[in-house]
């Protein structure tokens, strides 16, 4: 009798696995990126802002030329303070207030000269004044100033939304940004 011995089963090796945890970046782990993000939100939601309101006055507001001399045109006209304010009321002196009423003037909230030289010069029933506020004080810091100027859009765009002007006079001072 011839005894056949088998060979023991080889178990297979048991190979060693290592796990590593990678941990995602997370832009909140740090102030710096924290506030990286904050400001490409701000800066996309102003861009968005800006071209939704593009497009509505480019396909939806597109109005005729107002040639008809009988018609009046209702007129925004945006002060800024001190010399801004000087110059933009040499261009208002000039106008004929049969044709451009009814007015509305704007100025920053915190801008006293500029609603005083308003009384001055244009004391008709036609004329509203409007506040906004600043979208930067003097001295301010650009990182601050982003949030003012926020909030100095967001009224602007109410009173435009609701006064609804033919014309807008400005000449480039701060105030002149939000209405934009």
């Amino acid at each position: 009798m011839t005894v056949i011995q088998r060979a023991p089963l080889l178990e297979p090796e048991k190979k060693k696995i290592t796990t590593t945890t990678v941990n995602p970046v997370n832009p909140f782990s740090t102030t710096a990126g924290c506030m990286i993000v904050i400001g490409l939100t701000i800066v996309s939601s102003i861009v968005l802002i800006i071209l939704g309101r593009l497009f509505y006055f480019i396909y939806y507001e597109r109005g005729q030329p107002v040639n008809d001399k009988s018609k009046t045109i209702k007129t925004m006209i945006i002060l800024g303070s001190g010399g801004h304010t000087t110059e933009m009321l040499r261009v208002v002196k000039y106008l004929n207030f049969n044709n451009y009423t009814p007015r509305v003037y704007v100025h920053a909230d915190t801008d006293q000269m500029s609603e005083n030289k308003i009384s001055d010069i244009d004391n008709n029933d036609d004329v509203k004044v409007l506040k906004i506020p600043r979208s930067r004080e003097v001295g301010q810091s650009y990182l601050s100033s982003i949030s003012t100027t926020i909030i100095a859009c967001l009224n602007s765009a109410v009173f435009l939304w609701f006064e609804k002007p033919n014309l807008i006079l400005c000449n480039g001072p701060g105030t002149c940004v939000p209405i934009y």
